[in-house]
């Protein structure tokens, strides 16, 4: 059972994706910090670009501080006993982890 409550900004988290997605991680995040600053991502900005691209250097810095896991996050990963070939679930409770959420065992 996951807590599906965001606690770093309070808005509920839909279900986790069952695969990666194509869209690339960089990206994501650009928009995400666009939306979290009220700004369309999908709207023109400067330079004929569009505004989720005015934040990659944001998204890059982001996830360049995600490289070494906090203690948390490693905690998540629990070691090689929780390996089972499921990479995405455990990557996925590494954010969870680092976004303060709880995971409760099912």
């Amino acid at each position: 059972m996951v807590n599906n409550y965001h606690e770093h900004d309070g808005r509920f988290a839909s279900k986790r994706p069952s695969k990666p997605t194509e869209t690339p991680m960089a990206e994501r995040v650009a928009r995400a910090i666009c939306r979290r600053n009220g700004i369309d991502p999908d709207r023109k900005g400067n330079e004929a670009k569009w505004r989720w691209q005015e934040f990659m250097d944001d998204a890059a810095a982001a996830i360049e501080e995600m490289r070494i896991p906090d203690e948390a996050m490693e905690n998540a990963w629990s070691g090689p006993e929780r390996w089972n070939g499921d990479a995405l679930g455990i990557w996925q409770d590494m954010i969870d982890a680092a976004l303060g959420k709880v995971r409760v065992p099912e």
